[in-house]
């Protein structure tokens, strides 16, 4: 055959499979290693227009118009697989075999909010979970079941009411003191005005991904939002397959982790007259020694009442059931995900049964409905909607008309009735007044509230006589995406744009009423009540509240990623993004418009460079002022692709990636601080018109944004495709920190130094490292295992924040600068006498000190006098923890699969965390007394000369220098806890039906020395704080 000829095949051959790849027929089956056919492996084509997945017997069909070159084959858990068209469509049936991916998934897609990379080709540092992960949480939040999930991604749980939990997010600790926890974003628009709230908006059903972006290489192109960590919600999209439902149904027992101890009246009258004779009142100058003794019988309860109030009002289990469905499907012109989600929490109080006009007791019922719809309108032209409406119905006790009268305020939430089991004494007689019926009348008479003068509000009237308060939350969240192809132009570009917007509104009905109350005389012999106050027994009266913000978000994009000769990808993008935000509250709207651009180029999937440049302002600064650029440069180089490693047997991946780039943080500053804040009032003299000019905030009209620039090193590998490590190194560091530079400003001057505008002179350092190892291994064709687990340490200092240097004197002239965010300062108790205590008051007298902060006694906590003048006071103070945040933050993992069966395990812990706890119970003296067990230990003249066991200073009935913070008062809140547990079995049923039973906060190991409350409990108030909750939960799962 002639040259001419050879050509002639050779054009009709490409010729016949362009045509082909026009409109490609693939079909077949998808197995795995050992022949077992997998359902729900992902099928898309090159360009990503073509997809849809197996179904129960593992078949697919697939249409291919989309000019693709290849088709990619991926499920979670396997190594996703390529396959050429032009050897396709000569196929039959294109059967594919996946091997289980027992190391990375370089194919796995990672979502950044602006644009979406292969795992193999990411150089920043970014953590990824999966939603189906995630739902082995059994929780009410989205949030709550991240913990110990992410590397990289500090939770703690701050508020842990059923139902309304709160969670903070932080990325890497804390980036600036102005900081916060992380911006959050959702499909590609970020939100972080109420950020937290946003994810009890969502389910981990509607979830496909979660990614943490950590450094600067992910984060500069969100400019002056992305230096506090970018935390990216992706939700799931509809496939081209048959409509598939999946139902799931979960119910949950949830029981307390701790519950304090009760300190019976006998004990509490005992220790409170042991306080009064401390205090030098006597020793029974709270209780005679009749009442003691009538107390300490016990024989007597309606005359000598042992009341445990939490033990009466609250509940030891409740409950929550929640429904979840989830439909998919489409054809090749349009697909759609839609998921419904319902929640009803049950009250955590018990209810009078004398409570029948109405049920005041918690509950909160919540609906979310997502649909999310992709549409091809051409060839070339494509849209994408997505809808999410949130309900939520919550009641709670009411409680406003007496809070106010007391100078309180009421907000619904269980920690306001929670620490009333403990600030109402145990002997109040109680919870009312006792029946009495006239023998002439009949009539009935009391039935009142029993208080006291230092608690006239009590638990048992908080949820039984002060009504109700319901809240109706509508939360609703839009987006249109228009896509338009240009691979007409070029192939892989692509032009899109989004429009989006949430509204979320707030309803209160209130309906509420006072009582009156009634204390009991100290006559322990007769059951007497007077009344005070002026509050009378009024019926319920009802009255409304609503609140409203919105969100606004445009957004524009430009895509381009092509692969050249096999061996140069382009992966590039540019954007601009505007948002309107309207808080809650009225006020001004807030405005901010991002925009940047990206490159990444890889060449022969060995190098790897990517550059950022992200450009972003506020209307928060003044106009010359407005933008700032912030650059990012990131790197890697994967050395198994190298010849020399790519046959290593033991070696089997290997990247080394880097980045460098700057952030921005506009939190924390106040707003329009470029301009003088001047105002008129009246009243003023009549030559300034009668008005008084009031000066406030002075203009900075050149403050920038803090920008914080971020270095971070890594390495990614794996052994023996079954071991992988990860490992990161950073460093973060502010120079321009927003602080009030005025610590050479002498207060004399006039201006109040509150009032000077803030500068960027601050220095702040930010920098840990994070370790990952992992562990996936097929045993045995019906067996897998696999084991991970991860290790972050965190440490932040500030450098230089303008602090102003105390006198000579001060032991510590600096308490900001040199130390972590949080810093905690008190005094150091001297224990050179074996106990630390003074023992006497000779000792008191030899001692020569002068306690400027109150004078000691005998059982008195001795301080060292740090500057040596002979006197404690504030400047004797010492530096106690190492600031707000835990030093190391680690969770391991396991799983197992036999056949059908299941089971996964999550440990999360927290090391190296000191705070200083001096909440009510492990101080005695607020209220009537709030004692806890380490008090029945307290000093005393006998205890010490008997040689017995002492764990806390003498008690006193008023605050003195035992209360003052103290190493003393130092905990250590480290701890282990068995997170999460999942067991469960898969029946061969319908399409797949599962039934599991799953666990959270199961165990829990700390370093306490109590049991009254857990490690989390003091963000809350520790005694004071409801404790965080165990679940226990049983579920179904039916796939149609």
């Amino acid at each position: 055959m002639n040259n001419y000829n050879k050509k002639i095949l050779w054009s009709f051959t490409c010729l016949l499979l362009w045509v082909f790849s026009l409109n490609a027929q693939v079909r077949g089956t998808v197995k795995d290693g050992y022949g077992r056919i997998l359902q729900g492996v992902l099928i898309v084509s090159e360009n990503e227009k073509n997809i849809t997945i197996t179904d129960k017997n593992g078949n697919y069909d697939l249409t291919v118009n989309d000019e693709s070159g290849y088709i990619t084959y991926s499920l979670e858990g396997y190594i996703s697989h390529r396959v050429d068209l032009t050897e396709a469509i000569f196929e039959e049936k294109t059967d594919v075999t996946l091997e289980r991916a027992e190391t990375f998934d370089l194919d796995e897609q990672v979502f950044t909010g602006n644009y979406k990379q292969n795992k193999e080709k990411v150089t920043g540092s970014i953590s990824r979970v999966t939603g189906k992960e995630l739902e082995r949480s059994p929780v009410g939040s989205l949030s709550m079941s991240l913990a110990g999930r992410l590397p990289g991604l500090f939770t703690r749980e701050t508020y842990s009411e059923p139902a309304r939990t709160n969670t903070e997010l932080w990325v890497r600790g804390s980036t600036s003191p102005n900081g916060g926890t992380a911006l959050v974003v959702i499909d590609g628009f970020p939100y972080d005005y109420n950020a937290n709230q946003l994810f009890e908006y969502i389910t981990a059903n509607e979830v496909e991904s979660i990614s943490v972006l950590k450094d600067a290489s992910a984060q500069a192109l969100y400019g002056i939002q992305g230096a506090n960590g970018v935390i990216v919600i992706t939700t799931k999209r509809g496939i081209k397959q048959p409509l598939k439902i999946d139902v799931t149904v979960n119910h949950t027992l949830e029981q307390r982790t701790t519950t304090p101890s009760h300190i019976n009246s006998a004990d509490f009258v005992q220790l409170r007259n042991q306080a009064g004779f401390n205090d030098g009142n006597g020793e029974y100058s709270y209780f005679s020694k009749t009442t003691v003794e009538g107390f300490l019988a016990g024989d007597n309860p309606q005359y000598f009442p042992n009341n445990n109030w939490r033990e009466m009002n609250a509940k030891d289990i409740t409950q929550m059931s929640r429904l979840n469905m989830n439909l998919t499907g489409g054809n090749d012109k349009a697909v759609f995900y839609t998921n419904v989600n319902v929640l009803n929490q049950d009250g955590m109080w018990k209810v009078d049964p004398g409570t029948t006009q109405y049920n005041p007791n918690n509950q909160f019922i919540w609906a979310n409905i997502r649909s999310n719809v992709d549409v091809q309108l051409a060839k070339y032209l494509s849209v994408g909607l997505n809808l999410s409406g949130n309900i939520k119905r919550e009641r709670t006790p009411g409680g406003h008309g007496v809070e106010l009268a007391h100078g309180g305020s009421w907000d619904g939430f269980a920690n306001k009735i929670w620490y009333r089991f403990y600030s109402l004494p145990p002997y109040v007689y109680g919870p009312t007044t006792p029946l009495v019926q006239d023998p002439e009348t009949g009539e009935i008479s009391g039935g009142d509230v029993v208080i006291t003068e230092t608690e006239p509000v009590t638990s048992w009237a908080l949820i039984n006589r002060l009504g109700y308060d319901q809240y109706t939350v509508t939360n609703i969240y839009a987006q249109f995406m228009p896509k338009l192809d240009l691979s007409f132009i070029t192939p892989g570009l692509s032009i899109s744009g989004s429009y989006g917007y949430q509204t979320n509104a707030v309803k209160g009905l209130f309906v509420n009423r006072t009582y009156e109350g009634w204390v009991r005389t100290r006559d322990y012999s007769e059951l007497e009540f007077q009344k005070i106050g002026t509050q009378v027994n009024s019926p319920l009266q009802y009255r409304s509240s609503a609140s409203f913000y919105y969100n606004l978000n445009y957004k524009g994009t430009l895509n381009y990623q092509r692969r050249f000769n096999g061996v140069h990808d382009i992966n590039a993008m540019a954007y601009s993004f505007y948002q309107h935000l309207n808080k809650a509250g009225g006020g001004l709207p807030y405005k901010r418009s991002n925009s940047g651009i990206g490159v990444g180029y890889g060449y022969d999937d060995r190098y790897l460079v990517r550059v950022d440049l992200g450009y972003s302002g506020s209307e928060q600064y003044s106009r010359n002022n407005r933008f700032t650029a912030f650059p990012a440069l990131s790197a890697g180089w994967v050395a198994t692709n190298e010849e020399f490693l790519e046959e290593n047997q033991l070696l089997t991946y290997l990247k080394l990636r880097g980045s460098w780039g700057k952030t921005g943080n506009d939190r924390g500053i106040g707003r329009y601080v470029y301009l003088d804040n001047v105002t008129l009032t009246g009243g003023g003299l009549g030559f300034l018109g009668g008005h008084n000019v009031n000066e406030g905030q002075v203009a900075n009209p050149f403050l920038d944004p803090e920008i914080i620039t971020k270095k971070n090193l890594g390495i990614d590998l794996s052994l023996l495709n079954n071991f992988t490590l990860t490992v990161d190194i950073y460093n973060e560091r502010t120079e321009n920190g927003v602080t009030s530079a005025t610590s050479k400003t002498p207060e004399y001057q006039g201006v109040p130094l509150g009032n000077y505008p803030r500068a960027n002179v601050g220095i702040f350092e930010n920098k840990g490292y994070e370790i990952s190892l992992g562990y996936n291994k097929d045993i045995t064709r019906d067996l897998n295992l696999t084991l991970g687990g991860w290790l972050a340490q965190n440490k932040n200092k500030v450098i230089f924040w303008d602090e102003s240097q105390r006198v000579e004197d001060f032991a510590y002239r600096i308490r900001t600068e040199g130390y972590p965010l949080g810093q905690a300062w008190g005094y150091i108790v001297d224990d050179h006498n074996g106990n630390g205590y003074f023992n006497s008051q000779e000792e008191i007298d030899n001692s020569g000190l002068v306690y400027e902060i109150g004078t000691p006694r005998p059982g008195y906590l001795k301080y060292y006098d740090l500057n040596a003048d002979g006197k404690i006071n504030d400047k004797d103070k010492a530096p106690l923890g190492n600031g707000s945040m835990p030093q190391f933050f680690y969770a391991f993992n396991g799983g197992l699969k036999y056949k059908n069966f299941d089971m996964s395990v999550l440990f999360q812990g927290i090391a190296d965390y000191w705070t200083v706890d001096m909440s009510m119970g492990r101080v005695e003296y607020s209220f009537e007394g709030v004692y806890s067990e380490w008090h029945k230990n307290a000093w005393t003249a006998e205890r010490y000369a008997n040689g017995e066991k002492i764990t806390y200073p003498a008690l006193s009935a008023q605050k003195n220098s035992n209360h003052e913070a103290s190493n003393f008062f130092l905990e250590d809140k480290s701890y282990l806890r068995l997170k999460n547990l999942e067991i469960g079995y898969t029946f061969d049923l319908f399409n797949g039906t599962r039934l599991y039973f799953s666990g959270q906060n199961l165990i829990t190991w700390d370093k306490l020395k109590h049991d009254l409350y857990g490690p989390e409990a003091h963000y809350a108030g520790s005694l004071e704080a409801v404790p965080v909750y165990r679940l226990y939960n049983v579920g179904l799962s039916i796939k149609f």
